[in-house]
């Protein structure tokens, strides 16, 4: 599986927790997410689960032979492909 993100803000009122947050993990990469108290790890771990939906990008994940897309407009609108 590889994950792709595109972009991906998250907002908790004024407070911007992601800014365009751009990477890729390829298949079989090992992959840490380092950063200080606040930085927004919990909060892009849960974008990347769903828990949590974000304001504006797109996250991909390709499975094999399955290829998801999760999309957020910026009408706060998500579309699952």
């Amino acid at each position: 599986m590889s994950i792709k993100l595109v972009n991906v803000c998250k907002q908790y009122g004024d407070f911007k927790a992601l800014t365009n947050i751009n990477f890729e993990i390829k298949r079989n990469a090992v992959t840490s997410i380092v950063g200080h108290n606040g930085s927004g790890k919990t909060t892009l771990v849960k974008c990347l689960s769903t828990l949590l939906l974000f304001e504006s990008g797109k996250i991909e994940f390709f499975v094999k032979h399955l290829h998801i897309k999760i999309i957020a407009d910026y009408a706060g609108e998500y579309h699952f492909y």
